[in-house]
């Protein structure tokens, strides 16, 4: 879950600069704490009397339960980069199940109970939003390949730092049957890496995995490449865990969601 600041609308509008300078030092927080574990129980054990009293090694347990959320995390929480936000399901089903249990008298439209407009500043100057805008093969928008109807999903794996298809992701891509007459049918391509690595080189790292799937459809089979949408998503969606070199594997990889219009 991305982290959600609560602050007076008021203060906003009086200190955006302080705000933004917050998020983006919480942002970069985030980010040396996933890299470096460390200094995170050292910085923790200094300043908390409790994980002091608790020691390094039990400290480092508490501590591997905790979900950092950096900007990728925030991305899929809010949507930075046009697909869908987790926020507004959430939030809407929280508001349901507080009316039903007498807490609040009526729902609150999501839009009203969140501020974005800074992580969306933040995003848009970061590198990950420049190489997808720079490199861009999206016909459709990725926020309708999220909400359309999935016929059929094929996964494709790749070689750690790799976006070359080899022997076996060429056979599953050549298995892949859809007629070009079906007007109906889009491909969303996603790439996926590990967590080895930085989070921005992982991103452009799953642009390209994703782009090698199109290239290959476009170029052994004449599909049309206005019949794709690709995009990456570095490590944020692993299917498996990445403390394992089997679960690596299987997160460096590309989803292809074979879909239809509603």
């Amino acid at each position: 879950i991305a982290d959600l600041m609560v602050v007076r609308e008021d203060f906003i509008n009086q200190h955006p600069d302080v705000i933004k300078a917050f998020i983006e030092g919480w942002l970069d927080g985030t980010a040396e704490a996933k890299r470096n574990s460390d200094l995170v129980v050292k910085l923790f054990m200094e300043n908390e009397s409790l994980y002091k009293d608790l020691g390094p090694d039990l400290t480092r347990r508490e501590l591997d339960n905790v979900k950092w959320a950096d900007l990728g995390e925030n991305n899929l929480m809010f949507g930075l980069d046009g697909g869908s936000a987790l926020f507004s399901s959430i939030f809407r089903q929280a508001g349901q199940a507080w009316v039903r249990r007498g807490y609040i008298r009526q729902t609150v439209d999501p839009s009203q109970a969140k501020e974005d407009r800074f992580l969306r500043k933040i995003y848009r100057d970061h590198p990950v939003a420049r190489v997808a805008k720079e490199h861009p093969v999206m016909p459709i928008p990725r926020s309708q390949c999220d909400a359309a109807v999935m016929t059929e999903s094929i996964n494709v794996q790749f070689a750690a730092g790799s976006a070359d298809l080899d022997p076996n992701a060429r056979k599953i891509l050549d298995g892949v049957s859809v007629p070009q007459t079906f007007s109906n049918v889009h491909f969303c391509v996603e790439g996926n890496t590990d967590n080895a690595g930085s989070p921005t080189d992982n991103i452009f790292l799953s642009e390209r995995r994703a782009k090698a799937v199109v290239d290959y459809f476009v170029k052994h089979y004449d599909r049309d490449i206005r019949r794709f949408t690709a995009f990456g998503n570095g490590p944020y969606r692993p299917i498996a865990s990445n403390a394992t070199e089997k679960g690596r594997a299987q997160n460096r990889r590309t989803d292809i969601k074979i879909v239809t219009d509603r």
